[in-house]
């Protein structure tokens, strides 16, 4: 559990570390918010710190020991094809706006994972959990995810990806 106050006058952190040993991702992670609402991402890359926003999913950036990209860069989604949920890698080389959106076969924007949010440079990493902006699961098909970025060179990238459920 993390908290953010347990005593008078102080402030914990809100980092949490877990041991991973050699295994080069989480297989799953489930996360609890006051809400109520409960969230679980599979398949989170190793040796990253993550952040974690409540119904906005996850964000990271390379590890420390870890290069900063040389270059802008959308990744293959993984896994593809999916079910239920499906990390998007991107990497942004200054710091920038950035909009991720998912579009349907007929070119319909289905969910918004990130709204024009200010990113720092490095890798990303947004897990989509197949369900539309109004929380609705999509059904199975073809899908479109498209990064945009207005930093020190605007950058505009598409790729494919398939829900199978």
């Amino acid at each position: 559990m993390i908290s953010g106050q347990t005593g008078y006058l102080s402030q914990n952190s809100l980092n949490a570390t877990f041991g991973l040993g050699g295994a080069e991702a989480v297989d799953s992670l489930k996360i609890e918010w006051p809400s109520g609402l409960v969230e679980t991402f599979t398949t989170v890359p190793a040796n990253r710190f993550i952040t974690a926003t409540e119904g906005r999913g996850l964000t990271g950036v390379k590890g420390a020991g870890g290069r900063l990209p040389t270059k802008l860069a959308l990744q293959q989604n993984y896994p593809n094809p999916f079910n239920p949920t499906t990390a998007i890698r991107f990497a942004i080389e200054k710091p920038g706006v950035i909009r991720l959106e998912i579009y349907d076969l007929a070119g319909r924007l289905v969910r918004t994972l990130i709204n024009n949010e200010n990113k720092i440079s490095g890798g990303h990493l947004v897990i989509w959990d197949g369900r539309d902006d109004h929380g609705k699961p999509v059904g199975s098909g073809v899908y479109f995810y498209r990064l945009f970025s207005n930093g020190s060179a605007s950058f505009e990238k598409t790729r494919k990806m398939v829900l199978l459920r």
